[in-house]
């Protein structure tokens, strides 16, 4: 329905030809032949169109008249683009050749038979790219073009454009559909990203961060309005944040939620736009058709939850907005009822574009900067880098969103650039350091308590207590549970910087250069470790020790291109609660996988017992029960650890088999004698 528009409109517009093709008395045969040389000159294959053909479907003589003139019409417009651009090298320019270059090759599409599935993506990209050209707005331009998979080839393109034969349509049309072709990586990535996003955790933690940012953003607004109560009055300037915004943001959340709904079933049923796939970094569709669907599905869910939420953030954020403009104007009782109502029913273009950036902001998905911006070039220049960090936007989105919003932020140069302009931006930036401060504050509490954890042990046997304990890495203790708040994204970042610096400062015997790089270390071993960082973090690794984790980094990437991977090893974990410990390429692909799981040999604790896992599997935040038996508290108190068995006894190799009976006998062993011991005390 998007392109059968241009070609009415070019039929209304070019009536003579059209008549003319009316009053020519053609037989079926001559129709049909002209519908063959219309197809054959695309480089298609007539036979197989006829084929899709249904009853009443085939065209008459007015049609294939009409799709020609269009393509016509098209091809013209791809090649006054691509001279353009050749012309002046710009954002704009290749934004508009891309257009001209998608809609041709839609015309196209239609003659082939392809779906209407290729259109909506169109019409979606066609919206942003003329919105951005619009505001002159460089940057989410460039960022249009890399999500198409298009920059950096654009130049090329255009110069290949000016030296094809404009005489020979068959070269003309087969050139501009082969750019449209997905490409091998486009199908490898497609399969792997989607594959790497089909478990629960993910959904859940998508939207439960969702969520605890909808929920803390009334709340920074009332502190933000508190703040400006102050710093107004001490900067000489008109209050322009207001408490009265909070109840605003809440009702615009709750008025944006049918929006919200419509729209993410909407996402559902017609699948994932260019313009929308900015979060989770796809690129053009690969597979087609209904495997295409099942295959993106993963992708496609997470897309809908998001596009329910950046309705809610919209509406919230443009409610709260009019109320701002409606009081910064001075006005108040009926006059501000009225000027609010009047806002709501016309609101400026200002102040939608100014929710629009807020939700884009609330949801992590602002366009990259000039560093993430090369980075993403890099990343698309180079394929292979995908496996290594398939999504890159986001986390630095929420790294920065987490910095701003812990005592860290005061050091953030915006702000005071805010501060020393007067700008009321200051306030509110202020509102996220002080509020993050806040929990700050709670997490030295508890760290006082000896309730939080940061990374696991070094020690193989002092870790092995650690997870006996139940403890896990990155933690907190509420009660008799440790909670991860590794993935309580984006508030893991200020309860993050705490822990560092704090586990740092426990180190009597370093000097303040040891614990600064043990801080250092250990922040970025709690970025790396995020879902979205794993990858790198598994890279990182296999440099480092490339003899023991290279093999499991290689069969990491190959088990991801397992169709739905990741809910498979969900599933597994939930079948099989033992924790395994694969050796070889075989054995971790059997690993996560149900039914094939139990080949693989258990990994075993230092007293001998088969590890279990301890959290919900299916559940993104690690939840465990907090347990401390009378042989691993001596051992604590005392500060011994107990070890592993070698590999080897009197100088004799042992097989894994019986390194595996070994360990379980001296571990048991072990464990009993202490327990004796102990008790005799």
């Amino acid at each position: 329905e998007d392109i059968r528009q241009p070609i009415q409109d070019w039929a209304a517009a070019h009536p003579e030809e059209v008549q003319a093709a009316r009053r020519g008395v053609r037989s079926d045969a001559q129709v049909l032949a002209d519908a063959q040389t219309l197809v054959e000159d695309m480089g298609g294959d007539f036979a197989k169109v006829q084929r899709r053909w249904k009853p009443g479907e085939a065209w008459n003589a007015e049609e294939v008249t009409a799709i020609r003139g269009t393509l016509r019409a098209k091809t013209e417009a791809v090649l006054e683009a691509a001279t353009t651009a050749r012309a002046q090298n710009s954002a704009a320019n290749h934004t508009n050749l891309v257009v001209a270059l998608e809609e041709q090759a839609r015309v196209q599409e239609i003659v082939h038979g392809v779906t209407a599935e290729a259109g909506r993506s169109l019409r979606a990209f066609r919206q942003e790219a003329f919105d951005a050209t619009t505001a002159n707005d460089t940057r989410r331009l460039e960022e249009l073009l890399r999500r198409v998979g298009y920059r950096g080839k654009l130049d090329d393109i255009a110069d290949d454009l000016g030296k094809l034969d404009l005489a020979d349509p068959v070269a003309v049309n087969s050139f501009i559909r082969n750019i449209q072709k997905p490409k091998f990586w486009d199908y490898v990535m497609e399969l792997f990203i989607n594959s790497i996003l089909s478990g629960p955790k993910t959904h859940i933690i998508n939207e439960l961060s969702n969520l605890a940012q909808m929920g803390g953003a009334p709340v920074e607004r009332f502190t933000a309005a508190g703040i400006e109560r102050g710093l107004a009055p001490l900067q000489r300037r008109q209050i322009a944040r207001f408490f009265a915004e909070t109840p605003a943001d809440l009702f615009g959340m709750l008025a944006g939620t049918p929006e919200g709904i419509e729209a993410g079933l909407s996402t559902l049923k017609n699948g994932i736009t260019p313009g929308q796939a900015s979060k989770w970094e796809f690129r053009r569709t690969a597979f087609k058709g209904n495997l295409g669907r099942i295959i993106r599905a993963p992708g496609t869910a997470l897309e809908a939850a998001d596009s329910m939420n950046y309705s809610m953030n919209y509406r919230a954020a443009l409610n709260a907005s009019i109320v701002r403009q409606a009081r910064t104007e001075g006005l108040h009782g009926t006059a501000l009822v009225k000027r609010i109502a009047e806002l709501k029913g016309a609101p400026t273009e200002g102040l939608m574009k100014g929710a629009a950036r807020t939700a884009e902001y609330r949801l992590f998905r602002q366009p990259p900067g000039t560093i993430t911006a090369l980075l993403l070039r890099l990343r698309e220049e180079v394929p292979p880098l995908k496996f290594v960090i398939p999504f890159l936007n986001t986390p630095i989105n929420l790294f920065k969103y987490g910095l701003e919003r812990s005592p860290v932020g005061v050091f953030n140069p915006s702000l005071w650039r805010n501060l020393a302009a007067k700008n009321p931006e200051a306030s509110d930036q202020l509102a996220r350091v002080f509020l993050g401060s806040v929990l700050a504050a709670a997490i030295a509490w508890k760290f006082q308590q000896g309730k939080i954890t940061g990374a696991v042990p070094n020690s193989v046997a002092a870790r092995d207590r650690f997870y006996r304990e139940g403890k896990q890495p990155y933690s907190v203790r509420l009660g008799d549970k440790w909670v991860q708040y590794q993935r309580l994204e984006p508030l893991n970042q200020p309860i993050g910087q705490v822990a560092a610096a704090l586990l740092a400062l426990e180190q009597k015997d370093a000097d303040a250069r040891d614990k600064i790089g043990t801080a250092i270390i250990t922040l970025a071993e709690n970025l790396v470790s995020q879902t979205y960082l794993s990858g790198l973090a598994d890279f990182l690794n296999a440099t480092t020790h490339i003899e023991r984790s290279g093999e499991a980094f290689l069969t990491r990437i190959a088990s991801g291109m397992v169709p739905a991977s990741s809910l498979l090893r969900t599933a597994t974990q939930q079948i099989d609660p033992t924790i395994r410990k694969p050796t070889t390429p075989l054995e971790r692909l059997e690993a996560p996988l149900p039914g094939l799981s139990q080949n693989v040999p258990p990994r075993l604790t230092a007293f001998g017992q088969e590890a279990q896992r301890q959290t919900t599997t299916w559940f993104p935040i690690g939840i465990s029960k907090a347990r401390q038996d009378e042989v691993d508290a001596e051992l604590e108190r005392v500060g011994v650890e107990v070890g592993f068995v070698g590999d080897t006894i009197q100088k004799k190799d042992l097989t894994r088999e019986q390194q595996q009976r070994y360990q379980t006998l001296a571990g048991q062993g072990t464990y009993k004698a202490l327990q004796v011991l102990f008790r005799s005390e």
